[in-house]
């Protein structure tokens, strides 16, 4: 046997194992949104949106739960179909999820980018927060300059 096809199959287990370590941390980071409710005026129904989130994950994970062969068997190709199927659905899901957090934290600093640290607290993962247009970041300039300790 050459070692090119022994090392061929060790780095496939490999990725299998991988992407088996991807989905329990996925599944570990979504179940926490089943406690989330959110305050504020616009609670209710940001509150709603983030439960219609976990029952979303709820469903795409069980697509991965009933499959009818064994995962870490890497002649199941199957496998990776549904994989990358539920790859997208978690990508969706992180939409739509960045989406509420943004409604529920105030407007970033003018800075060009900047990661939300709630979203990252409550999934593990990291959010880029859109840069502020000019005008906004002018505003807050401003805003702050009036807000200081007179002199």
């Amino acid at each position: 046997m050459q070692n090119n096809a022994v090392f061929v199959r060790l780095d496939s287990f490999l990725e299998r194992c991988h992407d088996i370590w991807d989905l329990s941390k996925t599944v570990m980071q979504f179940t926490k949104l089943a406690k989330i409710e959110v305050g504020g005026t616009k609670g209710k129904t940001l509150t709603t949106s983030v439960n219609q989130i976990y029952f979303d994950f709820t469903t795409a994970i069980t697509s991965i739960k009933t499959v009818d062969y064994d995962i870490m068997d890497l002649a199941a190709k199957q496998f990776e179909d549904a994989y990358y199927e539920f790859r997208g659905r978690i990508k969706e899901l992180e939409r739509r999820l960045g989406s509420v957090i943004t409604q529920v934290r105030p407007p970033p600093l003018p800075c060009s980018h900047r990661r939300s640290p709630l979203f990252t607290r409550v999934t593990g993962r990291a959010l880029t927060m859109p840069r502020r247009s000019s005008l906004a970041s002018s505003c807050w300039t401003r805003s702050t300059r009036s807000c200081s300790a007179p002199k």
